[in-house]
């Protein structure tokens, strides 16, 4: 049994009719107008939620890929919500698609998704590409992966520079002072070293020309830590 708040009931809802409606998914600013909020932040606070308690699944790098998954009965926490909820059964493609390292024959190139473009720099719109790029085996670190092209010059510090490829792992929680992609609001992307101190994350970049960014823990959604990098030396 999961419960759920009022609010979030509401958020629900509207994404399973939306999607009934129109066959893709509402953005954050069409929640946060339907339900009269003023701030994206807050509709992401409650995605973030509800993808906490298994009733929502996101692909990292879409305004547009909140899906509903199969979760079992939902009520509201009030009783207002009257009849149990049961989610939608499972979709296929609501998010890029991510390759497990394990799941390559050893000793075969592995290929991962080329997810998009992420920010060395201030966050950016995140922006889906159909791409994908071949890794030597155990490139990929542990887990599922994908890649990113970078777009910016704020990690040099750290060997990355525009045009660079990351090798991303996905993970929803890192420790402090990892090198991670982030989502900002759930529509902008960014690399930098992360840091948490209570209610706030600093987004902190290794160029010093650059300045930190420092935000509420709320509005920002870790996607990964970077397990590689690949560069081609002298493209055009």
């Amino acid at each position: 049994m999961v419960y759920l708040t009022r609010r979030q009931r509401q958020v629900l809802d509207f994404i399973r009719r939306f999607q009934e409606r129109r066959g893709y998914s509402p953005s954050l600013g069409e929640i946060a107008a339907h339900l009269g909020l003023s701030a994206v932040s807050t509709v992401h606070e409650h995605l973030s939620n509800l993808q906490a308690k298994g009733l929502l699944r996101r692909g990292w790098n879409r305004s547009r890929a909140i899906e509903p998954v199969a979760a079992g009965d939902a009520f509201a926490e009030d009783g207002s919500a009257g009849a149990p909820y049961a989610g939608d059964s499972d979709r296929s493609g609501a998010s890029a698609p991510a390759v497990s390292s394990s799941s390559s024959a050893e000793g075969a190139a592995l290929e991962i998704p080329l997810a998009g473009l992420v920010a060395a720099g201030s966050p950016i719109e995140a922006l889906e590409v159909s791409e994908s790029v071949s890794l030597p085996p155990g490139f990929a670190g542990r887990g599922d992966a994908f890649a990113l092209r970078v777009r910016g010059m704020s990690m040099t510090g750290d060997g990355i520079i525009d045009g660079d490829i990351i090798v991303v792992e996905k993970r929803q929680r890192v420790e402090n002072g990892a090198l991670a992609v982030v989502l900002v609001d759930g529509t902008e992307a960014t690399v930098k070293r992360f840091y948490q101190r209570g209610a706030v994350v600093i987004l902190r970049p290794s160029n010093p020309e650059m300045e930190e960014i420092a935000l509420p823990a709320a509005r920002v959604e870790v996607r990964g830590v970077v397990v590689g990098l690949l560069r081609r030396y002298g493209r055009v």
